[in-house]
């Protein structure tokens, strides 16, 4: 209940700070996108995971995700698409470097509505008001936090990882992304603290968890 009204109080200040209702997510806003070239004990396994905060890579900082460029601590950001070497050293992209590959762009096992993503997108956009610092932990749940309470809201979030940042996405908007029955990363609990304990973004794109829409970047402009 302590959720749902949050959730409302956050959209409703959203209303009143732009004056203007909320679309629906147009083209591929609100869904996860992933690149390699992550190293992982060593080696370069691990994926990297961002959320589309623009309908395609066609448009200017299309996604949303916390990388390392903006070192020491990171934070969420809006970035662009091409590998920094095709822009500058100093600025963070979401593909980082020419050598990376895309992974795929997928959606969640619930085929989520386009209103539904419009709000997964808002909250990674309050994500990035946050100034949140990056969490440098592997193999642990990707986010840290000092809420006492029953959820976990966003303010309350003292470190994110870029797995983090699209789990929490979706999963405060009641939408499962990983895990069995203790899926809810917003739930302030040992067990899903437990449950999550593994999360890494390649493991978020099992088949078992989210459906890929595309194997290339997604383009196109979008009305």
């Amino acid at each position: 209940m302590k959720k749902i009204l949050f959730m409302t109080l956050c959209f409703l200040s959203i209303f009143l700070m732009f004056s203007t209702t909320a679309n629906a997510a147009k083209g591929y806003q609100g869904y996860a996108v992933y690149r390699d070239g992550v190293s992982s004990i060593g080696f370069n396994y691990e994926w990297h995971a961002g959320l589309m905060d623009e309908p395609s890579t066609s448009y200017f900082l299309p996604v949303m995700h916390i990388g390392g460029k903006t070192l020491p601590n990171g934070t969420v950001l809006y970035v662009n698409w091409v590998p920094y070497a095709a822009v500058d050293d100093n600025t963070e992209t979401f593909m980082y470097k020419t050598s990376n590959s895309f992974k795929g762009l997928y959606r969640p096992i619930e085929n989520i509505t386009s209103a539904k993503r419009d709000l997964v997108v808002a909250t990674a956009r309050n994500l990035k008001n946050q100034n949140i610092p990056f969490k440098k932990v592997a193999f642990e749940i990707p986010i840290n936090h000092n809420s006492t309470s029953t959820y976990i809201t966003y303010d309350k979030i003292t470190a994110i990882r870029c797995d983090g940042v699209t789990e929490y996405s979706y999963e405060w908007n009641n939408v499962k992304m990983y895990g069995g029955d203790n899926w809810d990363i917003s739930h302030n609990t040992n067990a899903v603290r437990t449950a999550h304990g593994a999360l890494t973004p390649k493991i978020q794109t099992f088949s078992s968890y989210a459906v890929k829409l595309l194997d290339n970047p997604p383009t196109g402009t979008y009305k």
